[in-house]
Order: C-alpha cells, then structure tokens, then sequence
C-alpha cells in the first residue's frame, strides 16, 4: 500500500512564521525580555553592592513618617501588591508602594505593613514574584518591578543588618 502525499499539509508546514505573533506569544517574549534586563540588572548591582554598599535614596513624605532615625531608604517600588499567606490562609492583597530599608521592608497602601530583616529567612522568586519566608512561618508574597534586582539588594540590606 503506496501512502499519498496531502499537497495541503506540506503546504502547512513550509509556511513562514507570520510576521506578527499572536498576543500570547508577543506577550511572553516582552516577559522573557523584561526578565532578562532584570537579571541582568542583578548582576551588575551584585557586583556593585559588594564594593560600593547599596545606594542611599531621598526620604520623600510618604514614607519619613514610618522611618525611624537611624533608618536609610535604599529602594522604592511604586505599584507594588502585597499578598501574607499564615499557614493555609492568604489574606487579600494590597497595593502599594514598597520601601527597603537598613532594616525593614515597609509596604505602604490601603495598610501599612513592616517586616524587620531578621526576621526574613529566605527570598525567591517564583515567576515575577518574591516570595518571602519569615522566621514565624509566615509568607509574604511581592509583585513588584525588578524582583530580582529588589531580592539582591534585600540580601544585602539582610547582611548589613544582621551585621
């Protein structure tokens, strides 16, 4: 038995990708593409932070009223979303503005909340989010821009403080 060729599908397959992908497509490349300049961002300031230290930003007046004296602004992520996940629980999220500081992680929108570096245990990322766990057991989850970026100078905010 000769097996027939289907014109159709040979024409199918020598097709030429169309010059315009669909949204999904578009839409992953420009993540892949924001998730690579993130990286590559990280890199930099890794090797940066390690001889310069992390850099000292301008307290503005949303957030000098929730610094203590001694504290030092270090990073601001406006747009941020705040998720706390307690043992099987994870209660709303809230949007807001995040700061790192020399010794807290300030997130402050319809609630403010703090998280004192001692207390992170570990930081990763899982797709563009950070995840945080804290010496309680509690998670906190932050979307925020530039995770990775925000998790190397977190690591070394956490080093300097924990002296």
């Amino acid at each position: 038995m000769q097996h027939r060729r289907d014109p159709a599908l040979e024409d199918q397959a020598n097709l030429e990708p169309a010059e315009t992908d669909s949204p999904a497509l578009r839409d992953a490349a420009i993540l892949l593409a924001r998730a690579e300049a993130d990286e590559a961002a990280a890199a930099a300031a890794r090797a940066r932070y390690a001889t310069e230290g992390l850099p000292a930003l301008a307290i503005q007046d949303d957030v000098a009223q929730e610094l203590r004296d001694d504290e030092v602004l270090h990073a601001r992520r406006s747009s941020a979303m705040l998720n706390r996940l307690e043992g099987a629980n994870t209660l709303p999220g809230y949007a807001g503005t995040l700061y790192l500081t020399s010794r807290r992680i300030i997130h402050i929108g319809q609630v403010t909340f703090a998280v004192p570096l001692t207390q992170i245990e570990e930081v990763s990322i899982v797709g563009e989010r950070l995840l945080l766990t804290l010496s309680s057991g509690e998670g906190v989850s932050l979307e925020v821009a530039e995770p990775r970026l925000l998790r190397v100078m977190i690591g070394v905010a956490r080093k300097t403080a924990s002296g």
